[in-house]
């Protein structure tokens, strides 16, 4: 009985101090402070159209205001969003996060998904853009398209991916094997266009 107790009182004390921001925060357990909060176990925090779920995570003040959060393994969710990352910083006001660590991303675009996995993931939630990178390469699938890149960035709106540094655009289904340095793939149309083109075509001969 004790432990539902304080776990609704934690429930409501973050109603209140986030009711203006409208920002709603949930856990089973936490530490609250005047300058920052640790919250434990079940932790999902909710913004405009974004769902973030961890299991601890950090809320420290930033300019007298609750914004700066700090999280260990988290899944982040909106409509057209989903991903995964065993690091993550937000900032609650501006929207703007980072995920790093084994980032694992699916992107819906018109009723199909992009999957991206890199290192590293810097994102705007208010403006949908998207920037990776990797040590190795960025991996990127989209129906029969295998892409690879050392970063990109992509925009929901503009549906356009900006690929640089060892950019292989694969797809065995058109037999095509796109090499360049520098290259836009458009995920609604799949135009590409590429600079210093290094392009293999399959074509079958006919006697």
């Amino acid at each position: 009985m004790k432990k539902i107790i304080l776990f609704f009182i934690l429930l409501l004390s973050f109603s209140i101090v986030f009711s203006q921001s409208q920002i709603s925060v949930s856990s089973r357990f936490g530490t609250l402070g005047d300058k920052q909060h640790v919250l434990k176990d079940n932790v999902v925090i909710k913004k405009s159209d974004l769902t973030m779920m961890t299991e601890v995570a950090t809320i420290t003040q930033l300019d007298d205001d609750w914004r700066d959060m700090v999280c260990s393994a988290t899944t982040i969710k909106t409509s057209t969003l989903n991903a995964s990352a065993e690091f993550f910083k937000f900032d609650l006001s501006t929207e703007k996060g980072q995920l790093s660590k084994k980032v694992s991303v699916k992107i819906l675009v018109d009723k199909k998904d992009l999957y991206i996995s890199c290192d590293v993931l810097e994102f705007n939630n208010k403006e949908k853009n998207y920037t990776g990178s990797s040590n190795d390469l960025v991996k990127i699938l989209k129906e029969d398209y295998v892409i690879s890149a050392k970063n990109f960035s992509y925009n929901e709106t503009t549906k356009i991916l900006v690929l640089n540094g060892d950019v292989r655009i694969k797809n065995d289904a058109k037999k095509i094997d796109l090499k360049t340095q520098n290259s836009t793939f458009r995920t609604d149309t799949n135009e590409m266009k590429a600079e210093g083109i290094n392009l293999t075509l399959e074509v079958k001969e006919n006697k």
